[in-house]
Order: structure tokens, then sequence, then C-alpha cells
């Protein structure tokens, strides 16, 4: 419960006219003593009732199984990029051993030296092409060893941000856990 300070003014206000200036000091000093008390044994039975059922495990519980569900999603978005770049490098291995088509200089060898421009130029072509296939093959292969290495990179981070929170939790909950017969934490 959050007073504020205008409510508690006009709290102070109403006792200084009913109780007088004489006896509000000591009326004000027990109601604080009170309000004290009742506030530490509200707080000390939630945190028992707390201790008994294991919410500090449940919260690492949940805690472990959104870090868990997190790690699945990039995992699946990882395994996603990694097939569609083999699907690529496996299609641009397929253009890349295709037969040449009919009429082309590299399906029909010239007949002594009978090589017409347009000949030479289909033959400059396709070698361009092809130079141009095997280049996105490598840049693809550069991508999935990217992605492989950030994908491991990840996996390190999440797990190591798991057990420290794991190493967190344990101590808070060691930290708040009183000591047996130590009755003056109240």
């Amino acid at each position: 419960m959050d007073i504020g300070f205008l409510e508690f003014l006009l709290v102070m206000i109403v006792g200084l006219l009913v109780l007088g200036p004489d006896r509000m000091p000591e009326v004000a000093r027990k109601g604080i003593y009170w309000w004290g008390r009742a506030k530490r044994t509200i707080n000390d039975t939630r945190e028992e009732i707390e201790r008994e059922i294991g919410a500090d495990d449940i919260r690492r519980q949940l805690h472990n199984e959104n870090i868990m569900k997190s790690l699945g999603e990039s995992k699946a978005a990882i395994e996603a990029t990694v097939k569609e770049t083999t699907d690529n490098i496996q299609r641009f291995k397929t253009i890349g051993e295709q037969k040449p088509r009919r009429g082309s200089a590299a399906a029909e060898p010239a007949v002594s030296g009978d090589n017409t421009q347009a000949d030479e130029l289909a033959v400059i072509k396709a070698k361009k092409e092809l130079a141009a296939i095997r280049q996105a093959e490598a840049e693809l292969a550069k991508q999935m060893s990217i992605t492989s290495n950030a994908a491991e990179d990840t996996f390190d981070e999440v797990q190591s941000k798991l057990s420290e929170s794991n190493a967190e939790l344990a101590s808070n909950t060691s930290a708040e856990t009183p000591k047996p017969g130590n009755k003056d934490q109240l």
C-alpha cells in the first residue's frame, strides 16, 4: 500500500485536530511501530510460502525454458539459412555442369579453323558464366561458414548467460534464506 505525501499530510492534520498536539507524537510513534511490524509479518509470511512451494525453482525453470525456446528458434533460423545456402550451391553446381546448348562452339568442335566470330563470342560468354557460377559458389560457401560460426558463437553465448543466470539465482536464493535459530532478522 503506497501512501502519497498529500494523503499523509491529510491524515496528520486530522490526527492533530482529533488528538491534539500533546498526544499526537505518541500515537504517531505507535502507529508507525505497528505499521512496520505488520509489514514485516506479511513479508516474512510471503517469503515462507514462496520457499515452501519452491517459487525460486519455478522461476529458474521458467527462465531456463525461455532461454531454450529462444535458442531453438535461433537454431531453426540458422538451419533454414544453411539449407537455403546448400540448395543455392547445388543449383549453381547443376547449372555449371549442364551440357552446352546445341549449336554452341563447345557442343560442336570447329572443323579445321573455321571458327566464326559468333562461336568465339559464345565460348567467351560460356567461360564468363562458368566463372560467375564458381565465384557465386565460393561466396555461398563463405556465407555458410560465417553463418555456422555465428551460430556456434550464439550458442556459446546463450549457454554462458544461462550458466551465469543460474549461478546468480542460486546465490540470491542462498543469500535470502535466513539461518535457523536467528530470530533477530525481523
